[in-house]
Parts: C-alpha cells; sequence; structure tokens
C-alpha cells in the first residue's frame, strides 16, 4: 500500500515526511496512512521533547541510518510533524517505511 504524495516527497537530494505521532503507544510502529500523511505510534509520552527524540529515533533505525540524517523540521509541540531525511531518495524512504506495515 504506497503512501500518498503528501506524506513523503522529495525535496533536493534530501526527503520530506509528514507524520501524525500518536505518543504513548504500547510499542512505536508504522500504523499506515492518516490525513494524508504517515501514521506512526511511539511508545514515549509527549513530555520534555522525550516524543521527539523517539520519533528521531524511529526514524534512525526504520532507515538505518545515523541520527544526525534525520532532522525534525515542523511540529516541535505538535503531533503533526515534517522529518527530513537528509541524503535519502524519497523512493528509497518509501520502501522501507511500506516494509514496516
Amino acid at each position: 500500500m504506497p503512501f500518498p504524495e503528501t506524506a513523503i516527497r522529495p525535496d533536493g537530494s534530501d526527503t520530506l515526511i509528514a507524520c501524525h505521532i500518536q505518543p504513548g503507544a504500547s510499542r512505536s510502529a508504522v500504523l499506515g496512512e492518516y490525513d494524508g500523511r504517515i501514521k506512526i505510534a511511539i511508545q514515549s509520552p509527549p513530555v520534555d521533547g522525550k516524543a521527539n527524540a523517539a520519533v528521531r529515533d524511529f526514524f534512525k533505525k526504520a532507515l538505518k541510518i545515523s541520527n544526525s540524517r534525520v532532522e525534525l523540521v515542523r511540529g516541535q509541540t505538535d503531533r503533526r510533524k515534517v522529518i527530513r531525511i537528509i541524503g535519502m531518495g524519497a523512493a528509497e524512504v518509501q520502501d522501507c517505511l511500506e516494509k514496516l506495515l
């Protein structure tokens, strides 16, 4: 099941991922599509930036990249976030995330 074009899009040599985060879940996982974004469950609670750190860690592990290549662009205090994956193409990101469904 491909994600909508609004969820994963190229930005030069980087990729932007529009996500909807569900903090405080029983396990971290890609749940599918939600309102044109990728819905991701994160175990960490939304307290003191812990959920934001967990989102970055989730993408680092899911895409098998270093933490320095994952940047939170927008949504520091919101469930709707935009993540930049530095130096990785949109098709490759989409393939990796779809395998987690």
